[in-house]
């Protein structure tokens, strides 16, 4: 009976479906069955953009809120916007 040979790498799988491995050396099998498992514990962060980071915090936010609502504290502050108490100084100016 042949042995299996077993190898494991880390990598991740891009938005397009590629299988990026974090060594470039290591390169996939062609022609051979493959399993492969990955965990979904939270999204990669590292090496992002300002950009990037900022639209993650944006819909973690926005799912913060669907999942708690607003607290107490926010709905007075969108109150006093509303009713115009906040105002914006700019060199000493009032807006």
């Amino acid at each position: 009976m042949a042995m299996a040979q077993v190898q494991a790498h880390h990598g991740y799988i891009q938005t397009d479906g590629r299988l990026v491995f974090d060594d470039a050396r290591v390169r996939p099998p062609k022609n051979r069955k493959v399993t492969i498992s990955w965990q979904e514990d939270s999204p990669i962060k590292k090496d992002l953009t300002l950009e990037q980071k900022a639209v993650i915090a944006f819909v973690e936010g926005i799912q913060k809120i669907n999942a708690d609502g607003f607290d107490k504290d926010t709905l007075e502050a969108f109150k006093k916007w509303d009713d115009g108490e906040f105002k914006m100084t700019l060199e000493e100016r009032v807006l």
